[in-house]
């Protein structure tokens, strides 16, 4: 079979010089092979278009499902909320201290503001101790249950009332996700002491269309472990901030000039701020979360601010309470455990983070003559 011209017919026309057509002939100049293979391998104009509707209408559905299962997620995870950062903050600049951007941020980040009863208002704030935990004081929950919470970020998350500790004013809150937690105090940090300038931030979240405001202000420590003057009598040992500048908020942390949360506030007397130490409230959170409740020992005495001198006066010991054989009525205890006792609510803090059976060894002065003693701590009656 031929696949061209044939000899008689080089140009593909019959004898008498006319055009035949490509179906009558058995070859196809170059030139007519593209139109006729078109026609043959191809699919109609109709069947292309609804093709091509077919694949624009799968990919739009699998994008609708995509989108559906991203919002079914929002709100399950716990990683750190990093899609919409803290936005970047200039050098926390107060009367007193000048903080680097990158600690305030850390800071800031750790913080959430508490809206207590529903009506859009922050009624305190919180520091995050935990994967989801958050610890604040009993005066932010203003006796709420259930509570709202919004980060630095500017997002919202529903939080629970995990426990309360009324004794110490501590409570712990469950958040609905997880954020970055305060940076540690590392042990080489220098003590915080009377005359030590320290800075509080405050979150507010004027609406839910705008993000949270960080107001910092500064102060000087006036008083470590015991009431300022004129403050009254505080149940646990504290720090006091004086800072007229600073807003009365409760659960505002506490910031040393290392960026360290060292404190959450509790009261505010004029224009003195009070603030629950970070180790107590840490220790009274990890129990809080372990078992709902705090176990603390007892030693088994009735103490007070010893007047002219640092430490705990004894006022009266309980019979057959485990401090009986070891302190007697007027001794004042200057150490439990090593460390210093310089008030009746600082040795009260001290005794109150610790389990009964602890043993502790407790150092008084009777008089002029040192008084040693070990005490296996009860259970608080």
């Amino acid at each position: 079979m031929h696949s061209g011209p044939t000899a008689g017919d080089p140009d593909g026309c019959d004898g008498e010089g006319g055009w035949i057509p490509p179906e009558a002939r058995s070859w196809r100049h170059p030139s007519e092979l593209f139109t006729s293979y078109a026609p043959a391998t191809g699919l109609p104009a109709r069947r292309l278009h609804r093709a091509a509707l077919l694949g624009v209408g799968t990919t739009a559905m699998m994008a609708i499902l995509v989108g559906a299962l991203l919002l079914m997620n929002t709100g399950r995870t716990h990683a750190f909320v990093t899609s919409d950062p803290v936005p970047p903050v200039t050098t926390a600049l107060t009367r007193c201290c000048q903080l680097p951007p990158s600690l305030a941020r850390g800071a800031e980040e750790s913080l959430v503001a508490i809206e207590a009863d529903g009506g859009g208002k922050v009624s305190g704030c919180g520091v995050v101790v935990g994967d989801g935990l958050v610890a604040t004081t009993t005066g932010a929950l203003r006796g709420a249950r259930r509570v709202r919470a919004v980060a630095a970020t500017g997002r919202w998350l529903a939080a629970s009332v995990m426990a309360t500790d009324p004794e110490s004013g501590v409570a712990l809150l469950r958040l609905g996700a997880a954020l970055p937690e305060a940076p540690a105090t590392p042990a080489n940090l220098p003590a915080v002491g009377s005359g030590t300038p320290a800075m509080v931030v405050a979150l507010t979240a004027p609406s839910r269309q705008s993000r949270p405001l960080a107001t910092w202000a500064s102060g000087t420590i006036v008083s470590v472990g015991s009431p300022a003057p004129g403050a009254g009598v505080a149940s646990m040992a504290d720090m006091t901030l004086h800072g007229p500048a600073v807003p009365d908020l409760p659960g505002a942390p506490l910031v040393s000039q290392q960026g360290r949360v060292i404190g959450l506030m509790v009261a505010a007397h004029g224009a003195d701020r009070v603030f629950l130490p970070m180790g107590l409230v840490e220790t009274v959170s990890s129990e809080l979360d372990t078992i709902g409740h705090v176990r603390h020992g007892w030693l088994g005495v009735t103490d007070a601010t010893a007047h002219g001198t640092s430490g705990a006066l004894v006022v009266s010991v309980v019979s057959g309470s485990p401090a009986a054989n070891v302190l007697h009525p007027g001794d004042v205890i200057v150490r439990v455990d090593g460390v210093p006792v310089t008030s009746s609510v600082e040795l009260r803090s001290l005794i109150y983070v610790l389990p009964p059976g602890a043993k502790v060894t407790v150092q008084a002065v009777r008089g002029s003559q040192p008084v040693v003693g070990v005490v296996e701590l009860a259970a608080s009656p």
